[in-house]
C-alpha cells in the first residue's frame, strides 16, 4: 500500500475519533450548574431550584442537557414540596435517561416517575409500583445509599398499602440495609417504622405483635442515638399505635403522651410542618376510658387537611360516645359526619380525585 494512502488512513482515523472524542466529552460532562443543583438535592433543594431558575437557558440545549435539566428541577421542587411539578419536564428527562441513562439516572427517573405520578394523580397505582420496582432494580447497580433507602422504603410502602404485607418486609430491609449503609439514621428509622406497620397487621391474624414492638424499639434505639427529636416522636407514635393494638393501653398513653410533647415542640418551631398526630394520644385516652381527653384530642383534628385524620377523628368521637359516655344523639351525629366524609373520599376516588381540602 502506498505511503500517501497509509497517511490519509491514519488522518481519516485521528479526524473520527476527535469527532467521537468531542462527542462523548459533550455527552457525559453536564454544566457545571446542573452539577451543582444535584449537589444541593438532598440538603437544601431550593437552594437547587434557584442554581436551575437562572440555567434554564439549558431547557434548550442539547438532548442531555435538556433532559438533565427537566430532570433536576422536577426532583428540586418535589423535594422542596413545590406543587408547581411539571409532567411534560418529567416525561422529556425520562424519555431519554430511561434509554440512554446511566443505572443512576435511570433509578432517579423511575423514582421520580413513580413519585411524581402519584402525587398528581397521573396514571394507575401499578403503574407506580411498577416505576418503584424498576428503579430499586436499576440503583442495586449504583452506589448511591441515599437513593436506594428512598426507593426501597418507598416501594415497600406502595405494598403496605396493598396488604402485601409480607413482600413489603424484604423491600424495607433492603431499605434498612442501606440506610445504615450510607450513616443515614433518620431513614434507617422511617423504614423500621413502616416495617413495624408491615409486621402489625400481620400479626394481627395471630394476635401476636411482638415483632412489630421489637422493630419500632429498635428504631426508637437509634433514633435516640442520633439525637433527632423529630425521628424519636415518630418511633413513639408508632410504638404507642402496636401497644395499644396489643392491649398494653397504659404503656400506649404513655408513648402517645411523650410523642406529642416533642411533636408540638418542633410544630411550634416550624421544624415540623405536620400537624401533630392528636388522633393516637385520642384513642389511647379512649382505651384508658378517659372519654372528656379522647374528645378534646380527637376534636383538634377535625379541621385538618387530611381526610383520613378527619375520618379518623370523627370515628374516635362516636365511638367515645357510643361506649364510654352513651350518648345516643352524639352518637348518630358524630357517625353521620363520619359516613358523610367517607362517602365524599369515595366518591372523589372513583373520580380519579382525592378530596384533601373539603372542610
Amino acid at each position: 500500500m502506498p505511503r500517501t494512502t497509509i497517511i490519509s488512513i491514519k488522518r481519516i482515523m485521528l479526524t473520527v475519533l476527535a469527532v467521537i472524542s468531542a462527542f462523548s466529552c459533550n455527552v457525559n460532562n453536564l454544566p457545571h450548574e446542573i452539577d451543582e443543583a444535584e449537589s444541593f438535592m438532598r440538603h437544601d433543594p431550593a437552594r437547587a431550584k434557584a442554581i436551575l431558575e437562572d440555567a434554564s437557558r439549558y431547557r434548550k440545549g442539547n438532548r442531555r442537557e435538556r433532559a438533565s435539566w427537566c430532570l433536576m428541577n422536577v426532583w428540586a421542587k418535589y423535594n422542596a414540596y413545590d406543587n408547581d411539578l411539571s409532567p411534560e419536564q418529567l416525561d422529556t428527562a425520562c424519555t431519554f435517561f430511561l434509554r440512554h441513562g446511566s443505572h443512576l439516572r435511570k433509578a432517579q427517573a423511575y423514582y421520580l416517575r413513580g413519585a411524581v405520578r402519584q402525587e398528581l394523580k397521573l396514571g394507575k397505582e401499578p403503574e407506580w409500583l411498577d416505576d418503584f420496582n424498576r428503579g430499586c432494580h436499576e440503583v442495586e447497580k449504583t452506589q448511591d445509599c441515599y437513593l436506594a433507602t428512598m426507593l426501597f422504603n418507598r416501594y415497600g410502602t406502595e405494598m403496605n398499602l396493598r396488604k402485601w404485607y409480607e413482600d413489603a418486609i424484604p423491600a424495607f430491609e433492603k431499605s434498612i440495609e442501606y440506610a445504615q449503609k450510607g450513616g443515614l439514621p433518620s431513614f434507617a428509622v422511617t423504614s423500621m417504622i413502616n416495617l413495624s406497620h408491615s409486621y402489625l397487621f400481620l400479626g394481627d391474624a395471630e394476635r401476636n405483635w411482638d415483632n412489630a414492638i421489637e422493630t419500632a424499639r429498635k428504631a426508637l434505639a437509634i433514633a435516640e442515638e442520633s439525637g433527632s427529636d423529630d425521628s424519636i416522636s415518630r418511633v413513639l407514635s408508632t410504638l404507642a399505635v402496636c401497644c395499644s393494638r396489643a392491649g398494653e393501653t397504659e404503656k400506649a398513653l404513655e408513648y402517645s403522651r411523650r410523642s406529642i410533647l416533642m411533636q408540638e415542640k418542633l410544630f411550634n418551631a416550624g421544624v415540623r410542618k405536620e400537624l401533630p398526630r392528636y388522633n393516637t394520644l385520642a384513642d389511647a385516652f379512649r382505651k384508658n376510658g378517659q372519654a372528656d381527653s379522647a374528645l378534646f384530642y380527637a376534636s383538634k383534628c377535625y379541621g385538618s387537611r387530611d381526610v383520613t385524620s378527619r375520618l379518623t377523628a370523627y370515628q374516635i368521637s362516636y365511638i367515645v360516645y357510643r361506649d364510654l359516655l352513651q350518648d345516643n344523639e352524639n352518637t348518630v351525629k358524630y357517625m353521620s359526619l363520619y359516613q358523610e366524609i367517607k362517602n365524599e373520599q369515595i366518591e372523589s376516588q372513583n373520580n380519579g380525585k382525592v378530596v384533601v381540602n373539603a372542610l
